[in-house]
């Protein structure tokens, strides 16, 4: 069994991509305490429950980039460690990120005519 071990800190809670002004990224990185272990992010839209499997499993760094938050939106985020054994510690402390609205939409997709052949 693994001890609770893991506390997240964040660099650099959330931020926007320089080309984009409709996409945000959150970042978080911890330390840990035992080595040989893997790590599970876990995110959720309500603080305290993680009932959806981890955004990410068998991360091998003490960092990841979430790409995927949805503007205007309040993200929970957890990390476990996982060891060789598959056994899973307690999950980390909760962070809190909270996504900006964006400030507008993203362009329409292209439509392509396409020539006709007969």
């Amino acid at each position: 069994m693994l001890k609770h071990f893991l506390r997240i800190t964040f660099c650099l809670i959330v931020f926007s991509i320089p080309v984009s002004l409709f996409a945000h990224t959150v970042s978080l990185t911890w330390s840990e305490s035992q080595t040989g272990v893997t790590f599970r992010v876990y995110r959720s839209t309500t603080s305290g429950l993680f009932t959806a499997p981890p955004l990410i499993s068998g991360l091998t760094g003490l960092s990841f980039i979430d790409l995927t938050p949805a503007c205007g939106t309040t993200y929970f985020y957890a990390v476990t460690a996982v060891d060789a054994s598959g056994n899973e510690s307690v999950k980390s402390n909760v962070i809190m990120a909270t996504i900006p609205v964006c400030l507008q939409t993203p362009p329409p997709a292209p439509f392509l005519n396409a020539p006709s052949i007969n």
